[in-house]
């Protein structure tokens, strides 16, 4: 069963993404952040991690947003800037 909304108090994602790093013991200039959304693309910045707009979806208003370090057309993409 769901809460109802605004029962919990909103945890911002840039908390949230600090959290996940430091909780993996994993330095930001170690990671992408890979996002769909402005707020996303903010938050990695917040944290000073490196981010790549997922062009797709709902990550289409990304392509002219300051701060992009990559845009994926398709995950297929990320192969080769994690250099797998």
């Amino acid at each position: 069963m769901c809460p109802e909304p605004g029962t919990f108090p909103a945890i911002p994602k840039k908390d949230l993404m600090e959290a996940a790093l430091i909780s993996a013991g994993l330095k930001t200039t170690n990671v992408l952040i890979v996002g769909d959304t402005e707020e996303d693309l903010i938050a990695a910045q917040g944290i000073g991690c490196d981010f790549a707009g997922a062009l797709y979806g709902y990550g289409k208003d990304l392509r002219l947003a300051p701060g992009l370090t990559h845009e994926l057309e398709s995950l297929e993409q990320i192969v080769p800037i994690l250099k797998l």
